[in-house]
C-alpha cells in the first residue's frame, strides 16, 4: 500500500499563511522571479517523502501474541521473525521520513519567508493599484448613472440603473476582499487592535482610508467636546458625531458608495510603521481640529457678549 505523509503546509507562515491562495494575490505571485521555484521545491519534498509499505505492518510488535499464534498456526519462527523485523524497520523508516520532511518543509518555508519579505512591497503596490482602480470606477458610477444615491426601489422603476448598480455591487465585493486582505495579512489583526494616544480605540478603517477627514468630516467629534477657557470655565458642549465608517464586513456596498461620493483617498500601507504614522497624523489632526473648535467657540462667545 502507499502511505502519503502529512499535507504540505502553506508556503508562507504566520499572518501570510493564506496569502498564496488569496484570489487577488495568487495570480501575482508567479510573476515574480523565484516563486515558482519555491513552490516546486515544496512539492518535490512532499512527493519524495512518499513510500510504499509492505503488507507486514500489522504484525509489528506482536512478539508474544500475534506472532506466536502465527507460529502455532504453522508458519516458521524464522519467517514470522523476519516479517516482524521488516514491519519494525518500516515503522522506523516512516518516522524518519515524517521528521525529515517536516524539517525540510520548515526550512523551505523559512526561505519562502525571506523571499516574501523582499517582494512584499511590490505585491502590496500591485494590490493597491487594484484598490485604486476599484474606487475610481465606483466614483465614475456614483458621479454618473448612480448620482444622487439611487436605491434598489428606484432601480425597479428605472431599469437602466440595474447594470451600473450591479457593477457597483461587484466592485464592493472586491473592495471588501482587498480590505480583508490588508487587515488579515498586510498589517495584521494585532496591529489593528492597537490604541492611539488620544482615543480608546484605533481609527476605524485607517488601514484602507487615507483621506480620513474627507471620509468623516466631523471625526474630531468622535468624542464630545466641552468648550472651556483657560480658567476652566465651561461655555457649552459639542455633542459627539456618528461615525459613518462602520466595519466593512457589515456593509461593503454602502461604504464604497460613501467613499466614492465623497471622493475619499484610499491606500494600503506598505508596512506597520506607515500605518502607525498615519494613525498618529489622524490623532494630531484630531487634536488640532478640537483646539480650533474651542477657539472658535470662545471667539463667538466673546462677540455675543460684546
Amino acid at each position: 500500500m502507499t502511505t502519503t505523509t502529512e499535507t504540505t503546509p502553506p508556503i508562507f507562515g504566520g499572518t501570510y499563511a493564506g496569502l498564496a491562495d488569496h484570489p487577488l494575490v495568487a495570480p501575482l505571485l508567479p510573476t515574480f522571479d523565484g516563486y515558482d521555484a519555491l513552490v516546486a521545491e515544496m512539492q518535490r519534498i512532499e512527493e519524495s517523502a512518499q513510500l510504499s509499505s509492505p503488507a507486514t505492518s500489522e504484525v509489528g510488535g506482536y512478539y508474544s501474541d500475534q506472532g506466536v499464534e502465527m507460529v502455532l498456526a504453522g508458519e516458521s519462527v524464522l519467517d514470522v521473525a523476519r516479517r516482524i523485523v521488516e514491519a519494525e524497520d518500516e515503522a522506523r523508516l516512516q518516522k524518519l521520513v515524517d521528521g525529515l520532511m517536516k524539517t525540510a518543509l520548515e526550512r523551505s518555508r523559512s526561505r519562502a519567508g525571506v523571499w516574501l519579505n523582499e517582494h512584499l512591497p511590490a505585491i502590496i503596490e500591485a494590490v493597491d493599484e487594484r484598490l485604486q482602480s476599484v474606487v475610481a470606477e465606483a466614483r465614475q458610477l456614483c458621479d454618473g448613472p448612480l448620482r444622487g444615491g439611487a436605491t434598489v426601489d428606484q432601480i425597479v422603476v428605472r431599469p437602466e440603473l440595474l447594470q451600473p448598480f450591479t457593477r457597483l455591487t461587484e466592485l464592493s465585493r472586491t473592495f471588501a476582499e482587498i480590505e480583508s486582505l490588508v487587515r488579515s495579512s498586510f498589517v495584521g489583526q494585532h496591529q489593528l487592535a492597537e490604541t492611539g494616544p488620544s482615543l480608546p480605540k484605533p481609527w476605524m478603517l485607517s488601514h484602507i482610508i487615507r483621506g480620513y477627514e474627507a471620509a468623516w468630516p466631523k471625526f474630531w467629534l468622535s468624542v464630545s467636546l466641552t468648550i472651556q477657557d483657560r480658567s476652566g470655565n465651561t461655555f457649552g458642549t459639542l455633542e459627539g458625531q456618528h461615525n459613518p465608517l462602520a466595519p466593512i464586513e457589515d456593509r461593503p456596498l454602502e461604504l464604497l458608495r460613501w467613499i466614492a461620493d465623497h471622493h475619499v483617498e484610499v491606500w494600503i500601507p506598505l508596512n506597520q510603521s506607515q500605518l502607525r504614522d498615519h494613525r498618529k497624523s489622524i490623532d494630531d489632526l484630531w487634536e488640532q481640529r478640537r483646539d480650533e473648535a474651542v477657539v472658535q467657540g470662545l471667539t463667538q462667545r466673546g462677540r455675543s457678549r460684546g
